[in-house]
């Protein structure tokens, strides 16, 4: 009964916790001298001039519980170079600011997460091989004659055994297969590292008629019908970019 109960509460909280993560949907809002360009099913907002900034929402929809990931792309249409910088980048929401997460910050999350399933998978192991040590010990049972001290009587009765093989083998493959959580972790953290140093935006000097494109993620908004909007500074260059935000059903 206890048991089922606990089923039961575990059922409930996953209910009420996944029924409140939506979607939100990004759609961009051109300002002034601001177009809507059309590229592959993607809505690019940009905005001209020596400095040309395109951005669009990717993925145009994210989850509550995530963080809104954009896609920025430059240009640079002076006759001099321009220094550019993610730092100058800012997000507002409601009259709330967002903080625009640097690549330390994202590769230190990278490194957290992958301590912790490191962390997860060894008590695991440990959990697995305790219970496998006992795989050696076999309870059996027999059918015979057997005695106490008052008397001798006929029935079941049962003995422990030890196979120490048997133990062993467990034991092996439970180590086995805890070196390979290991390395599947690695190797997911390693490729996750690496994709975050190459798509994500860094400092940057444009040359006349360079481009330079990346993406950039922002910390999840406390308003989800309210707009977003994105600041974009490039050396006194001033950019306002505004995404509206809509929960959807799919």
């Amino acid at each position: 009964m206890i048991r089922l109960i606990y089923i039961l509460l575990i059922m409930f909280l996953f209910v009420v916790l996944t029924s409140c993560v939506y979607n939100v949907q990004l759609k961009p809002i051109p300002d002034e001298g601001q177009t809507i360009r059309f590229f592959e099913g993607k809505e690019i907002c940009v905005s001209p001039g020596t400095v040309g900034i395109g951005i669009y929402a990717d993925p145009p929809v994210y989850k509550s519980t995530s963080r809104p990931t954009f896609y920025v792309l430059l240009s640079n249409n002076g006759n001099t170079y321009v220094n550019f910088s993610p730092e100058t980048i800012n997000a507002s929401n409601n009259g709330n600011q967002l903080k625009t997460l640097s690549l330390h910050e994202l590769v230190a999350e990278i490194e957290k997460k992958r301590k912790n399933a490191i962390f997860t998978a060894t008590l695991t192991g440990l959990a697995q091989s305790y219970n496998t040590s006992l795989y050696g010990n076999q309870k059996q049972y027999h059918y015979g004659t057997y005695s106490d001290y008052s008397g001798n009587y006929s029935g079941t009765y049962f003995g422990h055994t030890y196979d120490p093989s048997s133990g062993e083998k467990a034991q092996a493959a439970i180590q086995a297969q805890t070196i390979q959580n290991f390395s599947n972790i690695n190797t997911g953290s390693a490729f996750d590292l690496y994709n975050i140093k190459k798509n994500i935006l860094q400092k940057q000097t444009l040359l006349p008629g360079d481009y330079y494109s990346g993406y950039i993620k922002i910390e999840t908004p406390a308003y989800f019908d309210q707009d977003l909007i994105i600041n974009i500074e490039i050396e006194g260059i001033y950019k306002k970019f505004t995404f509206s935000q809509n929960i959807v059903t799919y």
